[in-house]
């Protein structure tokens, strides 16, 4: 019995082996592909620590690599981000500093982009109305209110001096 526990220890970590080495993951959804593939708490444990210990799972690295990848291509708003790292178990000094470490540039420069689209698309509702879908579109974007009121102001502007 013991052998077969310790047969299963060693497959179970070179699966989560490559299952980290294909992209970042973080230590709480490794533990739920274990428990998907039959291992009980302790053993997720004993791996998890040697995959941490290793460097197969780094918190950081992944907190960082997530918030770049939903903001530049899902083009998340910071909130949003802030939610899913906290949903994921990711403490919360590690999801501070993956959000500090978001290009600024790169991330107004969405906010502005989806602004302006999302405008352009609503040209057959009048100006109040479409404000208010704009505002509430890029909110449920995970951007801020500030952030947003001032992009749809100057989106407003734009439209209206072109």
């Amino acid at each position: 019995m013991e052998n077969e526990q310790n047969d299963l220890y060693v497959l179970l970590l070179s699966k989560s082996e490559d299952y980290c080495a294909l992209a970042e993951r973080c230590e709480s959804s490794v533990r739920i592909k274990l428990f998907e593939w039959g291992a009980d708490s302790l053993m997720s444990d004993r791996i998890v620590t040697h995959l941490v210990a290793t460097g197969f799972i780094d918190e950081k690295r992944y907190a960082i690599a997530f918030s770049r990848s939903k903001a530049r291509f899902q083009r998340w708003g910071r909130r949003k981000i802030i939610n899913h790292l906290k949903q994921k178990g990711i403490p919360d000094d590690v999801v501070r500093y993956a959000i500090e470490e978001l290009d600024c540039e790169e991330y107004d420069s969405a906010l502005l982009s989806l602004a302006c689209r999302k405008w352009q698309l609503l040209a057959a509702f009048e100006k109040r109305k479409r404000w208010e879908k704009v505002v509430s579109y890029l909110m449920s974007r995970g951007y801020d209110a500030s952030e947003v009121y001032g992009v749809v102001k100057k989106v407003m502007e734009a439209e209206s001096e072109g």
